[in-house]
């Protein structure tokens, strides 16, 4: 399996011949949606999902598999597999379970976000706004986020310790605030003698 980090939370996973991008949003890059076989979208906003770009996507191949909640689908007109928590499905033959139901708490005054995450080949766990629920391999975990503190960040990974970090949700933050982040990757891999891996927009890795 090969990982490709994008802009904030964007990622594409290419396993045996299979391109999947999960959460390509409007913060910068993601790639050309046409030419993957699925898009995954973890839940309905902007920095997560570009809408316009889906549209364009569906219009140019229409047998592209679009994945997300309910919410997704009540947004947009293109077609959308609804997915919710504790459901599975395959792309191709590559394994794709589905992680929790809503996002985590950032104002307690806001009701509640559906949110899934989707753990790809029994390997890669991506939360979308969500800290991590389920033990894994390879965790995408959000470096800036207004509902996860790094003491959260902290506390969730000694709960559910995976064995290689990749950093995301970061695209708001300047070149001074992405170092000190990496810096807090670090800290938190070590912290459960993990691997952080510091990807950027356009870096990949083999996993």
């Amino acid at each position: 399996m090969r990982l490709t980090r994008f802009a904030h939370a964007c990622v594409q996973l290419d396993v045996d011949g299979t391109r999947l991008v999960i959460d390509p949003g409007e913060f910068g890059t993601h790639p050309d949606l046409a030419s993957v076989d699925a898009v995954l979208i973890t839940h309905d906003h902007f920095d997560h999902v570009d809408h316009a770009a889906l549209r364009a996507a569906h219009a140019a191949a229409p047998s592209l598999v679009i994945v997300g909640p309910q919410a997704l689908a009540d947004a947009t007109d293109v077609p959308v597999t609804v997915v919710d928590g504790g459901d599975r499905f395959d792309v191709n033959g590559v394994a794709v379970e589905v992680v929790g139901h809503v996002q985590a708490v950032a104002d307690l005054d806001d009701p509640p976000i559906p949110n899934v995450g989707y753990l790809v080949a029994d390997k890669v766990f991506h939360p979308g706004d969500a800290l991590p629920q389920i033990e894994v391999d390879v965790l995408l975990l959000a470096m800036e986020a207004p509902w996860a503190s790094t003491l959260d960040r902290q506390k969730a990974l000694r709960r559910h310790p995976t064995k290689r970090i990749v950093p995301i949700h970061d695209a708001i933050l300047n070149d001074l605030g992405v170092g000190f982040a990496m810096h807090t990757l670090r800290r938190l891999a070590d912290d459960v003698g993990a691997e952080a891996i510091e990807l950027r927009d356009g870096e990949s890795v083999e996993l």
